[in-house]
């Protein structure tokens, strides 16, 4: 990864009693490395707003040096990114608990904490913030619904010996910007903010949101643009990485600098134009190079042009001599002809050789930058993983650009497919290709559920269940997809009308294809019957925000994330072949885990429970104690902060957990101890644009995703049948 891929443009917007304050706010923080950060976080930018919570309000210098030690505790810490925001905010709350529960005046406060590495951010956030961020047209939000109040309004640091940390992990692209700010932004129209942070610049934006704001709101807002020096800094052997930093401090001033002068204006003030940005100044050198040489091209047919007229002229002294040197003379028509198409016919020559040499000269220029940036990176040691993973990057980058202009040129697709193997190679990306299975017209396919010879999807579009009949090797289908018309919103089996449908599991005790509606109803049906279906309504009172559902020895088992202030598992044991009782919470009155952002779980053939979290954590329980479990051995920036759900294979030949990670387009396989195995991506990207689950069936080597209304299949071990 190259030192400082993005810098950082930085501005603010600091509303108190309706009125805007030129100051910054005093939690507000961008820096960048210093001269002796930690081994890993030379090349990283630290952003923090710490913002006042509780009934005491401290002094401003107490925000400050607040910010200023989750800046000082993250550069100094070790490790991975993820790990290294925990500790800015373990250590903050345990400072402030301690102080808290000393008996001194009490002191809280809400933090939101972001790392740039490269072109991935990393949020954190404890208390009541909002973090938005547009990249590419997209825009998110953490909480990912601002106006869910629980999710919105946690506990700050300094109330609880545990921080309730939440975090997220993002790709920027350039131009992106980011906003962290208060809880008073929830409560604004986030989709004029999206549109907001669309505008021209980033003054211009925070004046939209100025525009929006009501009596308090305070927001540290961030452009990400190239730096300035178009060539990353890699590290020279022989040389200290101290001597990088002095490009980081130089950004570190200039992100200083921009923050002081970028404060949203007043609406009557037209803001500053800004300096134009890396890539502007690149294009518009661009443009200059090429109107220099159609201007030379211009020049040289104009010559061309004098040369022919001169011909011309001397052809008239030939034809129209003085009277008395006359010998012959041309009709006078076709004279006049040639007087009128020749000058005519030459600038059209002149303008279409004009034309044709800039869309030419485009791509050249082009052409030259992407080699230079690949020459540049083939020239970096091998050992040098994270320069060339910034300077590769930008290589490819540069070769997308050039391909706009020349779809399908084998040069840039030799350099690209190069470029992409190295960077495959320095995080532990296997790269497969992927056969299609089957698919079905507007679906959104975001649940499967493999067993025997077929696969069941869940499309949560139209919130029904399909099944596929598989081929002997499980490598196509033998016939096309089957809705399963009993197991769908608004029929009514049973007497029981179903809801919007949330998962669906299957029960190897009882051969049972199951699904799970919001509303508390199970539906099973006989997997080759598929008209044989049942419903039945659980007693699911408690029920708070059901994320999904697993089966182990007939017991169906609930994730409710919302359940309770950290969260529960309903577990439902039937009586004979319903569940007609109460469900047990699975955590009972001993301490239980906080499981607010459990997106998935899974259940071992031998009862234990794996819970996974949006943070890229995996819980394991055994009867509702905790088992140690913890990942290991993943490579730097591939962290499996961000996966949405998960898949256990503990068969003989399996021995797996697969995670599914959207934002990366990629599976992750993990031994059962937790340890890095692998990292699948597609050949083809688009394939896995809308991955959303993953199966395997370790009988057939073969690993199943749905990625939007699409199922695909790849080998796990190519070559070996599996």
């Amino acid at each position: 990864m190259a030192a400082f891929e993005y810098e950082a443009l930085v501005g603010h917007l600091y509303i108190v009693g309706g009125r805007s304050i030129s100051a910054s706010p005093p939690g507000a923080l961008v820096e960048v490395a210093p001269r002796k950060a930690a081994r890993g976080r030379e090349a990283d930018t630290v952003f923090a707003l710490v913002m006042p919570s509780g009934e005491a309000i401290a002094p401003v210098a107490f925000y400050e040096q607040m910010a200023a030690l989750a800046a000082e505790r993250y550069f100094s810490s070790t490790g991975s990114v993820t790990s290294g925001l925990r500790n800015v905010f373990n250590t903050i709350n345990q400072n402030l608990f301690d102080h808290n529960q000393s008996g001194k005046r009490p002191y809280e406060a809400n933090l939101i904490c972001a790392v740039l590495r490269g072109s991935d951010l990393y949020v954190g956030r404890v208390g009541p913030g909002v973090m938005i961020l547009r990249s590419e047209a997209s825009v998110v939000t953490s909480p990912e619904d601002v106006t869910d109040d629980e999710a919105l309004y946690t506990a700050p640091l300094g109330v609880q010996p545990v921080p309730n940390v939440r975090m997220s992990q993002h790709r920027v692209s350039q131009g992106a910007r980011l906003l962290m700010a208060d809880a008073n932004l929830a409560e604004l129209d986030i989709v004029r903010i999206g549109d907001a942070l669309a505008s021209t610049d980033l003054a211009v934006a925070l004046t939209g949101v100025k525009e929006l704001a009501r009596l308090q709101l305070t927001v540290l807002a961030v452009e990400f643009v190239p730096p300035e020096v178009s060539a990353p800094v890699p590290v020279i052997a022989g040389e200290s990485t101290a001597e990088i930093s002095k490009a980081a401090r130089s950004t570190s001033e200039r992100a200083r600098v921009t923050a002081e002068n970028t404060s949203a204006p007043a609406p009557a003030e037209a803001p500053a134009a800004p300096a134009p940005s890396t890539a502007e100044r690149k294009r518009r050198e661009r443009n200059q190079e090429i109107e220099r040489r159609v201007k030379g091209v211009a020049g040289a047919g104009a010559l061309s042009v004098a040369g022919v007229l001169k011909t011309f002229n001397r052809s008239l002294d030939h034809f129209f001599p003085p009277p008395e040197t006359a010998k012959r003379r041309l009709p006078t028509g076709l004279a006049s002809l040639m007087v009128i198409l020749l000058p005519v016919t030459v600038s059209m020559l002149v303008i279409f050789m004009s034309l044709a040499g800039a869309g030419t000269t485009e791509f050249e220029l082009c052409l030259e930058e992407a080699v230079r940036r690949v020459e540049l990176a083939r020239s970096l040691a091998t050992s040098n993983a994270q320069t060339q993973l910034g300077v590769w990057g930008q290589a490819i980058d540069q070769l997308a650009l050039c391909e706009t202009l020349r779809p399908g040129d084998p040069t840039l697709a030799s350099f690209r497919l190069e470029g992409q193997s190295v960077l495959d190679r320095i995080n532990g990306i296997d790269r497969r290709e992927v056969f299609p299975i089957d698919s079905f017209t507007g679906a959104q396919l975001t649940r499967i559920v493999a067993q025997g010879p077929a696969l069941f999807v869940l499309d949560s579009s139209a919130s029904m269940v399909y099944r596929v009949q598989l081929s002997g090797d499980g490598r196509s289908r033998s016939g096309v997809g089957q809705a399963i018309a009993e197991m769908r919103e608004g029929e009514i089996i049973s007497g029981v009308q179903i809801g919007r449908l949330i998962d669906i599991a299957y029960s190897l005790t009882d051969n049972l294809i199951m699904a799970v509606d919001e509303n508390g109803v199970v539906i099973t049906c006989r997997p080759n019957f598929l008209i044989d279906c049942t419903a039945q309504r659980l007693i699911a009172d408690n029920w708070v925000s059901p994320a999904a559902v697993t089966v182990w020895q007939s017991r169906l088992y609930v994730l409710d994330p919302g359940a309770g202030d950290t969260g529960q598992i309903w577990r439902y044991t039937p009586t004979g072949e319903r569940y007609a009782s109460a469900p047990e919470e699975y955590f009972g009155t001993q301490q239980r885990p906080n499981l607010r952002s459990a997106t998935d779980l899974a259940i071992t053939s031998d009862g234990d429970v794996y819970v996974l979290l949006s943070e890229g954590l995996v819980n394991r329980f055994r009867g509702g104690e905790p088992l140690q479990f913890t990942f290991g051995g993943f490579p730097p920036g591939q962290e499996p902060l961000g996966v949405t759900s998960m898949f256990l294979d503990d068969s003989p030949a399996g021995q797996v957990i697969y995670l599914v990670h959207p934002g990366r387009r990629t599976i992750y396989e993990v031994l059962l101890a937790g340890t890095f195995a692998n990292a699948y991506q597609a050949s083809n990207q688009d394939n896995f644009a809308l991955i959303a689950d993953v199966v395997a069936d370790s009988q057939n080597g073969v690993v199943y995703v749905v990625s939007g209304n699409a199922i695909l299949g790849f080998e796990r071990n190519p070559g070996t049948g599996g």
